[in-house]
């Protein structure tokens, strides 16, 4: 409920953005590949770094980020800062990843992100969230 408040939802996810940032680019040094990957879905992305830095590197991936409404916002402020052609490959999905349903259609993703959000969520909703992952 705490990232329903403007401020605070911009503050975690601004702070959070750097460290994401170098993970993924260190992924990326480490030779991880995903070519041949056409749509990948980040579940509770934050402010999409991941998602910039994936698509930076894979030409053609395209990702979605499923974020709190309040997250996507600052995501999206962070996303003017990233090249024209990351800005058109990422896109925002405003939902608690929690929900049950989830707005995308099954099997419409190659590959599934979930970087964080495990130890984000209670424990009872963590099997429902991959097993949404998995349709």
């Amino acid at each position: 409920s705490w990232f329903s408040d403007p401020e605070t939802a911009k503050t975690y996810t601004t702070a959070q953005h750097n460290g994401s940032m170098a993970t993924a680019k260190y992924l990326v040094r480490k030779k991880l590949q995903l070519g041949g990957i056409g749509d990948m879905l980040d579940v509770g992305g934050g402010s999409g770094a991941f998602s910039y830095v994936f698509t930076e590197a894979t030409p053609g991936l395209k990702s979605t980020v499923l974020e709190l409404p309040e997250v996507c916002r600052t995501g999206e402020g962070i996303k003017e800062t990233m090249s024209k052609d990351v800005q058109e490959r990422v896109k925002f999905l405003e939902l608690d990843a929690t929900s049950p349903d989830w707005p995308v259609n099954e099997s419409a993703f190659d590959v599934v992100l979930m970087s964080y959000i495990s130890g984000s969520v209670p424990e009872s909703v963590i099997l429902p969230l991959y097993q949404n992952a998995f349709k």
